[in-house]
């Protein structure tokens, strides 16, 4: 989930059993910048740990294949 007002925006990263929230402040909305964002948050997890992802249908999560392709991620 991204919030928005004018200036800059966070992601956050919200598990769904844990219930453990991330927010990550984004200098800007393109889709390159999140899933860069993205791949970082989630690679020090452990992979059983980070099995898939859900995002909205935002424009700024069009590059989820990326993370598919780089973290073995379902999106």
């Amino acid at each position: 989930m991204l919030l928005r007002t004018p200036g800059p925006a966070f992601l956050i990263a919200h598990e769904r059993h844990s219930r453990i929230a991330l927010a990550v402040p984004q200098p800007r909305l393109k889709a390159q910048t999140v899933a860069d964002c993205l791949a970082n948050l989630l690679k020090p997890l452990a992979p059983e740990l980070r099995q898939s992802i859900t995002f909205d249908n935002g424009a700024e999560f069009t590059r989820h294949h990326q993370l598919a392709s780089q973290l073995g991620i379902n999106t």
